[in-house]
This record gives C-alpha cells, structure tokens and sequence, in this order.
C-alpha cells in the first residue's frame, strides 16, 4: 500500500511540474528569425512612464532648449529646494531660479563631491556621464548624498532624457 501511495505523489508532482514548464520548441522567447529575444527592459514601477521619448539628436537643438525644455523641469521639481532661503539652498548653495540657473549649474565643480571626485563639475557640457547634476537625476543611488529631487518621485524618464540631451547638446543657454 506504501509503494502504490508513493507512485502515485511521484506521479502528481510529475504532472505538476510538467504544466509549470512550456513545450520544448514552443518558441517562446525567439524572435521571428528564430534566436534568443533580448530580455524586456524592467519597468520602474513607482514611476511609470510610458512615453518613449526617442533617439537623442544631439545636433539639433531647437533654439531656446534650456528655457523651454530644462527650466520648466527645474521649476516643477527643483525651485522649491534650490533657492536662496531654502534648506536646499543653505545646504549647496545652488540656486535654480529662471534667471539663475544656467550661471549656477554650467561649468561649476559641484560642493558635494569633494571627496571622490572633486573635479566634477554640475553640468559638464557634452559630458552627461561626467556631469554631478546628471548623476543625481538619472541614478537611484548617485555618487553622493542621495537622488534628486530628494523625497520626492524620480522624474519621469522624459524629463532626464532631456537634461540628458542638453547637456549631450553642448549645454547651450540660447
């Protein structure tokens, strides 16, 4: 009676892992020409953001880029902190006011990186992976203190790709 017992759960764990795997040669996982599909790109769950924003054309920056694409996203998510007054503010001594912001952020060496990489500058023109401000925006953990705008949702992956495609631009103020 042991042995029938036994057989017959070895028999239903059989079946149970059977259905938990898909047919060899179902194709699942291949593209049309048959090879192996790249794996998805993981979705940021806490920040969805399903707009595509496209290849960068970094020869090609509209006229008035810095006031009509960045300063709208520093004025949304960043003015509340950085500006004079603000613990941001008394903390960096970064201010991101209209008429501030280009002055405060292009070619300036950044008051937090003093340690690991002192010679990094906040925007680094044409260099967005060499750029503080960059670095702080596009990371869950940057290279120093913590992700901007701090306590705050990331911004989408739109409004990176266009500091991203600023900075890639050359970080022109026209």
């Amino acid at each position: 009676m042991q042995s029938w017992l036994f057989l017959l759960s070895l028999g239903l764990v059989g079946l149970l892992l059977a259905a938990c795997v898909e047919p060899v040669g179902s194709g699942t996982g291949l593209t049309e020409s048959g090879r192996l599909a790249a794996a998805p790109t993981p979705i940021d769950t806490a920040n969805p953001d399903p707009v595509d924003p496209g290849p960068v054309d970094t020869n090609a920056l509209a006229a008035n880029f810095f006031a009509n694409q960045v300063l709208p996203i520093f004025q949304e998510n960043c003015t509340q902190c950085h500006s004079p007054g603000s613990q941001g503010y008394n903390y960096t001594k970064l201010t991101l006011e209209l008429d501030k912001a280009y002055a405060a952020l292009v070619n300036v060496p950044s008051t937090e990186m003093k340690a690991p990489r002192p010679e990094m500058l906040l925007v680094k023109p044409g260099m967005p992976d060499s750029s503080f401000l960059y670095n702080k925006i596009a990371f869950d953990k940057p290279l120093a203190f913590a992700r901007m705008p701090l306590q705050k949702p990331k911004l989408s992956a739109t409004d990176i790709d266009i500091i991203k495609k600023w900075i890639e631009g050359g970080s022109p103020e026209n």
